[in-house]
């Protein structure tokens, strides 16, 4: 084999791994993104939060949000709004922690969520259940009390938060993955 040919396999040995270690980093970095991609967008609901109408605004309600928050007293509330269309799918989960204090809540001491639909009917997610879920994003184990999914009315329900019990949850809303939403 003459020496241009030895050389010419060379070039195209170093342009295959060079493409290949290319190829492998841009498909780290893909698999990285949708990896983050795929966790509920966090919203820290605080006591100046105390009612739906002074919450934060979800406008689209498909989103999936994960809103955190802790009842300082027996008698507080939180809330927020989400915006929905007609014939969208309202998915909902209450969960609170699997540690203490929460873990150790009388059924009828855990959270509830008072869920106002547009047209001013409501319903109210409680306890129906204590699930362990691992959420692995955060590195937290939950238990999950209550699921819901109903199709949604067009414009804007109001979710409000309260207990019997001083004690964190965590209301998850959504399926639709768009980490980074305002």
């Amino acid at each position: 084999r003459s020496p241009s040919y030895l050389l010419t396999n060379l070039r195209w040995s170093r342009v295959v791994r060079r493409f290949g270690v290319s190829f492998s980093l841009i498909l780290t970095v893909v698999i990285g993104c949708c990896a983050h991609a795929s966790a509920h967008d966090p919203i820290f609901l605080t006591n100046e939060h105390l009612a739906a109408e002074v919450g934060p605004y979800l406008p689209d309600g498909t989103i999936s949000f994960a809103l955190y928050g802790r009842l300082e007293e027996p008698s507080s509330t939180q809330g927020f709004q989400a915006q929905m269309q007609q014939g969208q799918s309202l998915n909902l989960s209450l969960l609170v922690p699997a540690v203490l204090p929460e873990i150790g809540f009388e059924v009828s001491s855990l959270p509830e969520l008072k869920v106002t639909r547009p047209d001013q009917t409501f319903f109210v997610l409680s306890a129906q259940f204590r699930q362990t879920f691992y959420e692995p994003f955060t590195g937290t184990t939950y238990l999950r009390l209550v699921d819901h999914i109903e199709e949604a009315q067009q414009g804007e329900y109001s979710f409000l938060i309260s207990g019997s019990e001083v004690g964190r949850y965590v209301v998850s809303i959504g399926t639709l993955e768009r980490f980074g939403t305002e």
